[in-house]
This record gives structure tokens, C-alpha cells and sequence, in this order.
């Protein structure tokens, strides 16, 4: 998938510098977004973020996203800590 569909195939719609920018880790993502990332792609971040996952000690999700998507090894890991990261600030 591009980068390009992928960020059409999200609401509100992002630019294909948008997605380049948060596989780079230079654009922080928002947590919906990231769940709709992750539906898009066929991740289930919800599971994979929620309590106390094994997940979130591993490279899981960094492993997932460089498969998914077109990344390096350290613009996955960039992105999974991101997103770690928005889950967890959003936590009650």
C-alpha cells in the first residue's frame, strides 16, 4: 500500500508527507489515528496496547508495522514507540 492510499484511507484524510513524516518519526500520531492505522493495516492495536499485553515490551508491533508498511527497522521501532507513547498518555 502506499503511502498515498494510506493516508486517504483515513478521517480526516492525510497527505503522503504526513505518513512519510510519522514513518519517520518526525509527526506524532493521535491515538484514533493510530487505531485506524492499525485497522487499515490489519494490526489490532486496541488488544495489542491495552493493559498489561506482553506487547508492549517487545518488538510485536515494531515487527508488524515494518511488514505493513514499507519501513526500516528504526522507522518501525520510531512509530511503535509513537504510538505506545499517544496510548498511553490517553489513558485515564
Amino acid at each position: 500500500m502506499s503511502q498515498e492510499t494510506l493516508g486517504k484511507s483515513l478521517e480526516p484524510k492525510m497527505t503522503r508527507a504526513s505518513i512519510a513524516n510519522i514513518e519517520a518519526g518526525h509527526q506524532r500520531v493521535f491515538v484514533h489515528t493510530a487505531v485506524r492505522l492499525g485497522e487499515i493495516l490489519g494490526i489490532n492495536l486496541g488488544e495489542a496496547l491495552a493493559g498489561d499485553q506482553p506487547i508492549l515490551g517487545s518488538t510485536t508491533l515494531e515487527s508488524e508495522l515494518a511488514r505493513k508498511l514499507p519501513l526500516s527497522r528504526t522507522q518501525a521501532r520510531t512509530l511503535a514507540r509513537r504510538i505506545r507513547g499517544s496510548e498511553k498518555r490517553d489513558q485515564p
